[in-house]
C-alpha cells in the first residue's frame, strides 16, 4: 500500500477521534450542568425556623454579654482587693 494513503488514513482517523472526543466532552458537560441546575433548586426557606434560629442566636449573645460583664466585675473586685491589701 502507498505510504501517502496510510498517512492520510491516520490523519483522518485522528481528526475523527478528536472531534468525537470533543463532542463527548460537550455532551457530558451539558448533562452535568443540567443535573447541577436541578439539584441547585432549594426548597423555600422555612421562615418560622429562621426566626427561631435568630432568636436563639440573640439569646446566646445576651448571655455571653452577661458573662463577660460578670468577669469584668470580678476582675475589678479582685484588683481593688489587691490594691487595698498592698496599702
Amino acid at each position: 500500500m502507498d505510504p501517502d494513503v496510510i498517512t492520510f488514513a491516520a490523519v483522518c482517523t485522528t481528526i475523527v477521534a478528536t472531534i468525537g472526543c470533543l463532542v463527548g466532552i460537550g455532551v457530558a458537560a451539558r448533562l452535568l450542568l443540567m443535573r447541577a441546575k436541578r439539584l441547585a433548586t432549594r426548597p423555600p426557606a422555612d421562615n418560622d425556623r429562621l426566626l427561631h434560629l435568630e432568636q436563639a442566636v440573640d439569646a446566646i449573645a445576651i448571655e455571653i454579654e452577661r458573662i463577660s460583664e460578670a468577669q469584668r466585675f470580678q476582675t475589678k473586685l479582685l484588683a481593688d482587693r489587691t490594691a487595698d491589701s498592698e496599702r
